[in-house]
């Protein structure tokens, strides 16, 4: 499996301002815990991005997801932050998450989705998007890109988190940051 992410800024006419696109290396215990969950019949212990752990089994979990319910929605889908901590295994959450908003260091979220869904002879593909708008009076520097899953009594898992080159986004401009899971037979 080989995944990437892609961030784009748009100024304010939407016009490319800056496009960086790397590779992901950068999943969390928690992604490895879900997806042995849902692959077997155990009960496991996953810490929430709040630092809590939660019991999950296949009595009480639910559904695991990753996308959001469109606008203004951060409780799941790609998630933006401002910490170039490096990434340890053992993260459970965004080191410095930019909270849902407008106002000082806030960002607008416009929700996350699947989109590109594609087979190709022995290459199987689709993209996560988020669409994210400065709307805060002053620039914000993203330095961490991240994706959260929600599931098991709308708890938030971080599944993803990466550290990638720093951008800044002016107010009035947009971000797209984009992830693409790949796998080939």
């Amino acid at each position: 499996m080989k995944i990437f992410y892609e961030l784009t800024t748009y100024n304010k006419k939407n016009k490319i301002k800056i496009k960086i696109k790397e590779r992901c290396r950068s999943f969390v215990k928690a992604f490895l815990q879900i997806f042995s969950y849902i692959t077997s019949d155990v009960t496991i212990n996953i810490i929430d991005t709040g630092g809590t752990s939660r019991s999950v089994s296949t009595t009480n979990s639910g559904a695991f997801f990753i996308y959001s319910g469109g606008l203004d929605s951060w409780s799941a889908g790609i998630v933006v932050g401002t910490s170039n901590q490096p990434v340890a295994i053992t993260d459970y959450a965004m080191i410095a998450l930019i909270p849902n908003g407008i106002g000082t260091g806030k960002l607008e979220y416009y929700g996350s989705y699947s989109c590109n869904n594609t087979v190709s002879g022995s290459v199987a593909s689709f993209d996560i998007e988020g669409i994210f708008k400065n709307s805060s009076g002053g620039d914000i520097i993203i330095s961490e890109v991240g994706v959260y899953s929600k599931g098991y009594y709308s708890y938030q898992y971080c599944l993803i988190r990466d550290v990638p080159t720093p951008v800044t986004i002016s107010d009035g401009e947009w971000l797209k940051v984009k992830y693409t899971i790949q796998v080939t037979a």
